[in-house]
């Protein structure tokens, strides 16, 4: 069908829609307000772009290739008919293949219409591929009956809840297996001598953040013995850049407020080391996420993935790691992300740190109480300093004089002695500011806010855990502003 034959069909189609449009703007005798012409040309649009798109899929025939066409079993599909016609959900509406090729193979019993190949239904079924990824967009920011509440408000066709939910997450699988399939090859990659890695999102900078962090969500499953539902974990990390800023001009802290720690470090530093000067502090720009429901070594795995696809190796050579004392993040660091040429900076998390003095100080004087808050001050300003066998002694002190009267609290503040003492290295604070390095953890923090609290955990919500990943992978490519690749995916594969 020729270009003239196709606007045949839809000019008058289109024209009648218009003329609608107009009516009804002047029928009423009085001048229509912006509000009304706005409401009544929306309402038209998606009407027009159906038309449009009915007729121009139409014009691409049944998909005939001949009489019969090669079969992935080896033999060959013969064609039966062409009366299997199908309705498919678009963004504009409905629209109707009547007229499709069908081929069959006797031998394995595979069937394929060569037009739902031409238009890339394979995937999404009944769906086009575009509402697919709106559909896939929109579970990564709502539920989906918000989600389907969202398209009718804008006029979009209307797509049940259930509908927004299963393309989403189908969607979300497919980019899973992609990830997958990045990751096996990045691995044989770096396993080759002399190995090129195509960097995704090459680094600004020669310094890269990783910020680990995890949360808990709840899943649809119930424990046997106790019925209750289940919550599992699902890690995360923040990997950033950073750019210096120009700390602001210090300002004299209010009379019930302490300066910051920076300050109140500078003015420590300016008498104990006065030739020991603090880098300007490192601000995040470049954000993007990983989510993983997986255990934490293939966590580990694709958190090493995303750094080398933001130049960790090649040109990055600078790695810090900010996050909390936990012993699985540890080992992720440990043994995936300690690597040859690599100067890795591993930094606990300064509020997770400050955390545990304050659990000591509430367990031994109780919470909220003057000895409490008195006596925590002196071991927060040597954690501050990095002066960690001070620290430590001040924790095995207290041990010793409570070991009598309060056991339980003698053995936290032990423990937290033992906690400082192997992590000695990780508290340097003084030397991580001196290098402009961060030592909050805010990020990670963020990352578990914007996935859980902002999506995964509202009221009555359930998961199962391949719905967990597959909504957390749609999220993570937002979040990492990445969307255009799940487009270019969803192009792809159409």
């Amino acid at each position: 069908m020729t270009t003239e034959a196709v606007l045949a069909r839809i000019v008058p189609i289109v024209e009648s829609l218009l003329k609608g449009v107009v009516d009804r703007a002047v029928a009423s005798g009085t001048a229509p307000t912006l509000y009304e012409l706005e409401a009544l040309t929306q309402a038209v649009m998606p009407q027009i772009g159906q038309v449009l798109l009915q007729e121009v899929t139409a014009a691409q025939g049944s998909g005939l290739v001949g009489p019969s066409r090669p079969c992935a079993c080896g033999g060959e599909q013969t064609y039966h008919d062409q009366g299997r016609g199908i309705v498919i959900q678009t963004s504009v509406g409905d629209i109707q293949l009547e007229q499709r090729a069908y081929y069959r193979c006797a031998a394995c019993r595979l069937t394929s219409f060569p037009l739902d190949e031409q238009l890339g239904l394979g995937q999404a079924g009944r769906m086009s591929r575009y509402l697919q990824e709106q559909c896939a967009w929109l579970l990564a920011l709502l539920p989906g009956r918000l989600g389907q509440q969202t398209l009718q408000r804008f006029g979009w066709p209307p797509v049940a809840a259930s509908q927004v939910r299963a393309k989403g997450e189908a969607l979300g699988a497919e980019l899973d297996l992609g990830n997958e399939q990045r990751l096996a090859m990045l691995q044989a990659a770096v396993a080759l001598p002399d190995s090129h890695i195509a960097l995704r999102q090459p680094a600004q900078g020669s310094r890269l953040y990783a910020a680990p962090d995890g949360l808990r969500y709840c899943t649809c499953e119930r424990d046997p013995e106790t019925g209750k539902v289940v919550w599992r974990e699902m890690k995360m990390a923040a990997v950033y850049e950073v750019e210096p800023r120009t700390p602001p001009e210090p300002q004299r802290a209010a009379p019930d407020r302490e300066p910051p720690l920076r300050q109140r470090l500078q003015t420590w530093l300016a008498t104990h080391a006065p030739t020991w000067t603090l880098a300007p502090v490192d601000e995040a720009v470049r954000i993007t996420y990983v989510a993983q429901t997986g255990p934490y070594a293939h966590f580990g795995a694709c958190l090493w993935a995303e750094l080398q696809e933001r130049g960790l190796g090649a040109p990055v050579r600078d790695l810090a790691v900010v996050a909390d004392g936990a012993r699985h993040l540890d080992q992720v660091v440990d043994s995936q992300l300690r690597l040859p040429g690599i100067q890795l900076t591993r930094i606990l998390d300064l509020p997770h740190a400050q955390e545990h003095l304050w659990t000591v100080s509430k367990a031994v004087f109780g919470e909220g109480s003057p000895a409490s808050i008195r006596w925590v001050q002196a071991p927060l300003r040597a954690l501050e300093r990095g002066q960690v066998s001070a620290l430590c002694q001040m924790l095995e002190t207290l041990a010793q004089d409570h070991a009598l009267q309060q056991p339980d609290a003698a053995d936290k503040a032990h423990k937290a002695a033992d906690y400082f003492r192997l992590r000695a290295a990780q508290v340097d604070y003084p030397a991580f500011l001196a290098h402009g390095y961060q030592v909050g953890s805010g990020l990670a923090e963020s990352a578990c806010k914007r996935f859980g609290t902002d999506r995964m955990k509202g009221a009555g919500m359930r998961w199962t855990v391949p719905g967990a990943q597959q909504v957390a992978t749609l999220r993570m490519y937002l979040l990492s502003d990445r969307w255009q690749e799940v487009a270019d995916h969803c192009r792809r594969a159409a």
